[in-house]
């Protein structure tokens, strides 16, 4: 997972976002961005990895409250905030869950 490519990891991300929609895109303010994941060890990683993800900027709700829907939801989806955004990094999607990732976002609205 760590050694797939961010081009890769856009298709993936494309894929979930042209099976929502534009309504659900706008109220959840999703974005597929270029992101960076963290591999080392312990608490200080070495290295920097390129990567995508799935930023949520939610238009009527606060982006906790939205990361609690993610870990709570019927496939509990875990991601990670950084200011007021929520992310979902796509190295952590496994090829071909793309379609329960559709599924857990068609349920929060």
């Amino acid at each position: 997972m760590l050694t797939t490519s961010r081009s890769v990891l856009k298709r993936r991300g494309q894929k979930v976002l042209d099976q929502l929609s534009k309504k659900q895109i706008k109220a959840l303010g999703i974005q597929l961005v270029n992101s960076y994941v963290e591999a080392g060890s312990g608490s200080l990683p070495e290295n920097k990895i390129e990567s995508a993800a799935l930023s949520f900027t939610p238009q009527k709700m606060k982006v906790e409250d939205l990361a609690t829907l993610f870990r709570c939801g019927s496939i509990p989806v875990v991601g990670y905030i950084k200011g007021n955004t929520f992310f979902i990094d796509l190295k952590a999607l496994i090829p071909g869950q793309e379609k329960d990732l559709v599924k857990v976002i068609n349920d929060l609205l």
